[in-house]
């Protein structure tokens, strides 16, 4: 028998060591996996990634899960089959755990992110939107540094332009160079700026701001070189400017700037705004003969951009839809079922060995426990009837003793009784009077609070916004703004010191929205007063209610201002 619990032990001890290896293993390839990806070194092989994934979907936490299944995508994303990809960065987004303060927000923000490529490639241009939100959320969640998030919507910002939503591509861009700026980040935001001047360009009332936009990177843009050249990759810039003199009629400086944007080797694509823009000074001209040079020249390159765009989404396609690996994959996973299931099999074999093992020793163990049992009767029916001659010889000692302690109890049990009586009687007095003083106090304190609410319900400024609400075409101006906080400051101060004084510092926007939301009007109504969308309001009410309150939604902002503020006004 105890051969039998030392195999057993034995067993435990091999399978802790093999699973304390097993772990020490897949640490090491998830390690090399993700520096050969930081790296940008392309991984062709998914099979120890695969075998990573399995052992932490049984034995790893939600982030080392997520993790796994991440770098099995990139593998995919790197050998070109985008569905498998998807499919992996999908599986990772599902096993992390967002409801847990260790979510690993940064990778989960490199998820969405690579996902996002994968939609752009395939032109799925609204799920590319739909991901960069999600980068873009991430990324904040992570406290990562502002240019992570802020470059995720001006690659959005790109995406609409694609979409050919001009509105919402500028809204969105000049939101991102704000943002980048007010970060410090100034040569980023002219990098972005070149979106904006895309979208300029040939629209009707636009040419002031693309020439503000065009001046701004001449003068503060650190990527020209001592000759005022830029590289390469940023001569579309030329592009923009060759534009604005064209439509200001400055053919000159037009051609001028056109002609910037050549450099040796250049891709057709890179060519094809150079010929354009070329084509257009020379029609105005009436030149002939070089209105057909680059007439043929533009033809010739957009012809070729055309070829090379058709090549690479002919590439794409059948990238996306080559299923020979799927169909490899599902034998290889048939093979491994396979595998699992004798792995079970033996597994249960020897568990139900040790369940015999162990009743064995049980039962043997209840014998000898019952023997026991057994003497332990007899010596204590003995030793009980020594104790019943000793109980009968103290009887009648304490039965005397008993008396006299009952009389003694009876006197202590009425002192006792009266003292307890009087006790009860003071303190039920002393109760009523306390809930008394606190009514008095709460009805004093909702007297004030009425009254100051009624005196802020009666300033200007309240009446004044009321009015607005009814014409919706008006809003709020400057001053208006400034006397609604300074009145909100006299009477909630500490509302408007926290808006102002948070750790994570609300726009200034933002306070105004808070203090509309404080004064119960509807999103509407604000969107009106401050010359904002639906869709901005709701984001505004967001921050501010997960800033003040750690409640990352809108929804219950106005009931938490109530409860922290004791704000309840009917305007």
């Amino acid at each position: 028998m105890k051969k039998a619990v030392w195999c057993f032990l034995s067993v435990i001890l091999v399978f802790s060591c093999r699973n304390a290896g097993d772990e020490r293993r897949m640490a090491q390839i998830i390690a090399e996996a993700d520096s050969m990806n930081r790296n940008f070194v392309p991984m062709t092989s998914d099979t120890l990634l695969l075998e990573a994934c399995r052992y932490y979907d049984r034995h790893g936490t939600p982030n080392q899960r997520m993790m796994a299944h991440y770098l099995l995508g990139c593998v995919y994303r790197d050998r070109g089959e985008a569905p498998h990809a998807i499919d992996c960065y999908m599986d990772a987004v599902s096993k992390a755990d967002t409801t847990a303060s260790d979510c690993d927000y940064h990778v989960l923000g490199c998820v969405y992110g690579q996902m996002a490529d994968i939609y752009h490639q395939q032109l799925l241009l609204t799920n590319e939107i739909e991901a960069y939100k999600c980068v873009t959320h991430c990324f904040i969640r992570a406290n990562d540094p502002i240019l992570y998030a802020i470059r995720s919507k001006i690659l959005m910002g790109g995406v609409y332009i694609l979409l050919n939503k001009k509105d919402s591509a500028e809204l969105i861009t000049k939101d991102a160079i704000r943002q980048l700026e007010e970060a410090g980040y100034l040569q980023e935001a002219l990098t972005a700026s070149t979106s904006l001047m895309h979208l300029y360009v040939e629209q009707h009332g636009k040419t002031e701001e693309l020439k503000h936009w065009i001046d701004r990177y001449d003068t503060e843009c650190s990527f020209f070189d001592q000759h005022h050249a830029l590289p390469p990759n940023l001569r579309q810039f030329y592009y923009y400017k060759g534009w604005y003199y064209e439509s200001t009629n400055e053919l000159d400086s037009a051609e001028y700037y056109y002609r910037k944007i050549y450099y040796p080797g250049m891709s057709f694509v890179a060519m094809d705004p150079m010929y354009r823009g070329l084509l257009s000074v020379f029609e105005k001209r009436h030149k002939a003969d070089s209105i057909a040079k680059y007439a043929r020249l533009y033809c010739m390159v957009n012809d070729s951009s055309i070829a090379v765009k058709d090549r690479e989404t002919t590439a794409r396609v059948e990238a996306s839809y080559n299923y020979s690996n799927y169909q490899r994959l599902a034998l290889d996973n048939e093979e491994k079922a396979i595998k699992t299931q004798r792995q079970l099999f033996v597994a249960i074999v020897a568990i139900l060995l040790i369940t015999i093992v162990t009743v064995l020793l049980l039962l043997r163990q209840k014998n000898k426990v019952e023997r026991l049992q057994s003497e332990y009767a007899s010596a204590s029916d003995e030793y009980s009837r020594n104790i019943h001659r000793l109980q009968v010889l103290e009887e009648t000692h304490k039965a005397v003793i008993a008396q006299i302690q009952g009389e003694l109890d009876t006197v202590t049990s009425t002192l006792n009784e009266r003292l307890e009586e009087e006790k009860r009687e003071l303190t039920e007095e002393n109760n009523h009077l306390k809930m008394r003083i606190n009514e008095l106090g709460q009805l004093l304190s909702l007297s004030a609070s009425i009254r100051k609410r009624q005196q802020l319900s009666e300033t200007p400024i309240v009446k004044r916004l009321t009015e607005l609400c009814a014409t919706p075409l008006q809003a709020l101006t400057e001053d208006e703004k400034k006397t609604l906080l300074s009145v909100m400051s006299d009477y909630y101060p500490s509302l408007i010191r926290d808006l102002q004084q948070s750790s994570n510092p609300i726009t200034p926007m933002g306070v105004f929205v808070c203090i509309l939301v404080a004064l119960n009007y509807r999103s509407g109504d604000i969107a009106n007063l401050l010359g904002l969308s639906p869709q901005q309001v709701a984001n505004l009410k967001q921050d501010i209610n997960n800033v003040l309150f750690h409640i990352p939604t809108a929804k219950s902002l106005y009931k938490n201002l109530i409860q922290y503020y004791n704000i309840r006004i009917n305007v």
